[in-house]
């Protein structure tokens, strides 16, 4: 089947869009590409490359219905490009999952010392009061951000209208709290 071909059958839905899924299901290249970039990116498991192909498959099958694909570079690019942002997901999920871990699993050899502490403490003050200064939006950002939520989830949970919107502001944020640290004594000891 043709891209076009592919992209008429899903937008027809019915026997002709099952047909269409089930050629990509079986065709080599969508398979092999899907397990090159799940091998190549960070982390990401070989065996995960299955659910990897599954989740592309499923979010190519949206985006041809919401009319997303233009036509204007081959279906298997577009897919490949699916491929890499559910990897990067998946990543960010296990790295959300890896953040929460017990604290009582450091080990003993990981006690800082009093004087460590005092530093710390120090530099958690000066962060409070230069976050204190953000706005509220810039604030919620980038709590979510260190959290480890992505764009896209920031960007639904503050009812902003798109992800890109969403990085544009974390931008301003990030900005906005390197010029508040700056000015402080503990950032400016160089």
């Amino acid at each position: 089947m043709t891209d076009t071909q592919i992209n008429d059958a899903i937008l027809k839905g019915g026997k002709a869009e099952k047909d269409a899924i089930a050629y990509i299901y079986q065709d080599e290249d969508y398979r092999t590409n899907t397990q090159i970039i799940a091998r190549n990116h960070r982390r990401l498991r070989l065996t995960e490359w299955m659910d990897v192909f599954n989740e592309s498959i499923i979010q190519l099958v949206k985006s041809l219905k919401k009319g997303n694909y233009k036509g204007d570079r081959p279906l298997l690019d577009y897919f490949k490009g699916i491929c890499r942002n559910i990897c990067a997901e998946f990543y960010r999920k296990e790295n959300r999952d890896q953040q929460r871990l017990d604290p009582r699993d450091i080990p003993m050899e990981d006690l800082r010392t009093p004087y460590l502490i005092a530093v710390e403490e120090d530099f958690k003050a000066i962060m409070r009061k230069a976050f204190a200064e953000l706005s509220e939006m810039c604030r919620q950002i980038l709590t979510l951000r260190m959290k480890g939520i992505s764009m896209r989830e920031i960007a639904k949970i503050l009812g902003l209208s798109n992800e890109r919107t969403a990085i544009t502001y974390a931008a301003r944020c990030r900005n906005r709290l390197r010029d508040i640290l700056e000015k402080t004594p503990f950032f400016n000891q160089r």
